[in-house]
């Protein structure tokens, strides 16, 4: 589990990287709350390359009681800039959330890499990475690993959770 409890008392921004319907920081926030953390999500940014699913992610987050800022963007990972993933607020520890989406090989991971590792610089301390997948097939997992070892070679990384069994048979 992540240590929460370093966090408390603080301000976060969250990048929720192909929100669908904005159900990640639903969820995170959802967390915060039910265990009783003192910390806002001071700038929360929505990637989606669907109009129809970031307008209801839109509609799900804007009204979180511990989110202060929501800014979404229509587009697809490929086709980000290095602008559109900068930080908002760079003194604020980042979570980005990677919910059913570094497995999808429809982009490049290190181009992903590239982008986010242009905005973190030397500050990847302040950054949280939190990837969660289900455990379809060899290949979609081996992606799961390839990005984490491009953090793992380049900046000290702690892995808090893994998992290598199947949920259970689709």
């Amino acid at each position: 589990t992540l240590p929460w409890n370093k966090l408390n008392n603080s301000k976060m921004n969250c990048v929720d990287w192909g929100c669908g319907q904005g159900i990640g920081l639903v969820c995170l926030h959802d967390h915060l709350i039910e265990n009783n953390y003192n910390i806002k999500i001071e700038n929360a940014l929505l990637i989606e390359p669907s109009l129809l699913a970031l307008k209801r992610a839109m509609t799900h987050t804007r009204s979180l009681d511990l989110v202060n800022n929501v800014r979404a963007i229509n587009k697809d990972i490929e086709s980000l800039s290095e602008e559109d993933v900068k930080s908002d607020d760079e003194r604020n520890i980042t979570i980005n959330i990677f919910s059913n989406i570094i497995d999808v090989p429809a982009f490049d991971l290190n181009s992903l890499y590239s982008k986010i590792q242009s905005d973190i610089g030397s500050q990847s301390w302040k950054s949280v990475f939190l990837i969660v997948s289900p455990n379809i097939n060899v290949l979609r997992n081996q992606r799961i690993e390839t990005f984490y070892n491009l953090w793992k070679n380049n900046y000290y990384i702690k892995l808090f959770s893994d998992r290598h069994t199947n949920i259970r048979n689709w």
